[in-house]
């Protein structure tokens, strides 16, 4: 129960913005899951922690620690668990402009557990990817499709970043109708 309490506390201080907080209790969950020898608190505790350094800008460290969880998440049998990090994973290295982030989406897709969100993340992580490959025509495709995943399962926000991501690959690419269409339905981040 207090592993289970520690990473539950860790990810709310995560969404209000104490990082450092989140990260010591994350640990504290990491720690204590170790000691009962308990795989799947394990998993969630690296997760928690893993998901802290994520936020909190420590690219290196939280793409190490994905990585690390990948077996665990593996051995449980956790597909869920697998998509989410191999996700985060491929935004990771989306950041640093590396194109093997395709290859870890490619892998997430493998893994799907059919969260329409997470789907909607990885084509749009996929769709920004191939725009700055210059696959234009790839990367709208992908896009269109994010945005069709955040439409289904009534994720407004990503809808709208979808198309918004849409509008600036059309609009580069010269389809200037398009271009427009897409940033009126992408509105909320105009």
């Amino acid at each position: 129960r207090r592993c289970h309490a520690l990473t539950f506390q860790s990810r709310l201080l995560l969404r209000r913005g104490h990082y450092q907080q989140a990260i010591q209790r994350a640990r504290e969950a990491l720690a204590l899951a170790q000691d009962l020898r308990d795989l799947p608190l394990e998993a969630r505790a690296r997760e928690a922690l893993a998901l802290s350094f994520y936020r909190s800008s420590s690219d290196e460290e939280a793409r190490r620690l994905f990585l690390e969880l990948v077996p665990v998440l593996e051995s449980l049998g956790d597909f869920e668990g697998l998509e989410r990090v191999w996700n985060r994973v491929a935004s990771l290295q989306a950041a640093l402009g590396d194109p093997a982030a395709l290859r870890s989406l490619d892998t997430a897709e493998r893994f799907w557990a059919g969260n329409l969100n997470e789907r909607g993340l990885r084509n749009f992580q996929r769709g920004v990817v191939l725009a700055h490959m210059a696959r234009a025509d790839e990367a709208s495709l992908s896009l269109e499709l994010a945005e069709q995943d955040y439409r289904r399962c009534g994720n407004s926000s990503g809808k709208a970043l979808a198309n918004a991501a849409l509008a600036m690959v059309h609009g580069c690419s010269g389809n200037l109708a398009l271009a427009l269409k897409h940033a009126r339905q992408g509105l909320p981040f105009r």
